[in-house]
């Protein structure tokens, strides 16, 4: 099989490798996609040598060429789960840790590993039923949602968060071909950041208590992985709001949260699952919901390389062009 691999900084190599050996409990697939994730992005830039490279993909949707005699799957079934080693001809996967892709749907539009993470973002800050008491918390199906950055995860963040018909759904990205793809799907209000209404930032201005409604977020997805972010998220959320960190903050070893945070009293949630079991749950529900056109991934694969274009493709998702929004490698 043929295998790209760092080889140094910003430096990859296709090179011939032995076709995998067969393991209970696993599958052989043909790679037919894998997904180009903005958190590999540091390796590819600082990792990797030629006696020490490093493998990257973990985005994978295969084709089964090989199964056990008592596997659930079989020769020719077409899954997607968590796995390393994607950007390559063929890779082994664990087959608890994969489902089958629905009928139907292009291999390449169903990468699920990143949006049972995003399941798993939106499951962790499910609909409050506090009521608006003395938190002033909204009902389930009357929140008021933020999405902070509108690249592949904040535009699958919006696609989920409108199955829980909020009240209303607001996008803000920096990027005007960026707002009009959350707008497309599903979006109600987008906004620059520089651009957001004051009372979506500063809450209500009038004179007494309660007399004008606060038309700040109940809940901020922030999807960027920056700190500029993560602040204006803040400032979105209203008292006892709720943020959650979904962007990869790879540009630090530490988040620092400002005190507005604090002063909120927000609860702010990491929208990461460490847990490898309830991740496979999040993706069986992502891949089902892809299944039944209730999300989709068509707009957001905008950009297709073959195995020799993976370095091509990094240096495309660091531009940032208004044109892009995720890439797969397809061998």
């Amino acid at each position: 099989m043929k295998i790209s691999q760092v080889v140094g900084p910003r430096l990859s190599r296709v090179v011939e490798a032995p076709d995998p050996t067969p393991q209970p409990g696993h599958v052989i697939v043909d790679v037919l996609a894998c997904g180009i994730c903005t958190s590999d992005l540091p390796p590819w830039r600082e990792w990797g040598s030629e006696d020490k490279p490093v493998l990257l993909g973990h985005e994978i949707v295969g084709r089964v060429r090989w199964a056990g005699p008592t596997s659930a799957f079989t020769v020719g079934d077409v899954v997607t789960g968590l796995a390393d080693g994607g950007f390559a001809t063929q890779a082994t996967m664990n087959e608890h840790w994969i489902v089958r892709v629905p009928e139907g749907i292009e291999p390449g539009l169903c990468l699920g590993e990143p949006f049972a993470d995003l399941v798993g973002a939106i499951d962790a800050v499910g609909p409050t039923a506090l009521g608006a008491s003395t938190t002033g918390a909204a009902k389930a199906g009357h929140e008021r949602i933020a999405v902070v950055g509108a690249g592949f995860m904040g535009l699958g963040l919006i696609q989920l968060a409108r199955l829980r018909a909020p009240e209303v759904l607001i996008a803000v990205d920096p990027s005007p071909a960026a707002r009009q793809r959350a707008l497309e799907l599903g979006a109600d209000l987008a906004f620059a950041p520089d651009d957001l209404p004051a009372e979506l930032l500063n809450g209500p201005t009038g004179e007494g208590t309660g007399t004008t409604p606060d038309a700040r977020m109940d809940l901020v997805l922030e999807a960027a992985g920056h700190a500029s972010a993560l602040e204006l998220g803040i400032q979105l959320a209203r008292p006892f709001g709720t943020l959650s960190i979904v962007g990869y903050h790879h540009y630090t070893q530490a988040l620092s949260l400002p005190m507005d945070a604090w002063h909120k009293a927000l609860v702010v949630r990491a929208g990461f699952t460490p847990n490898q079991d309830r991740l496979m749950a999040y993706l069986v529900k992502a891949v089902d919901l892809i299944g039944q056109r209730r999300i989709t991934q068509a707009p957001l694969i905008t950009h297709r390389f073959g195995l020799d274009g993976i370095d091509e493709a990094y240096r495309l998702m660091e531009s940032r062009t208004d044109s892009f929004v995720k890439s797969i490698m397809v061998p």
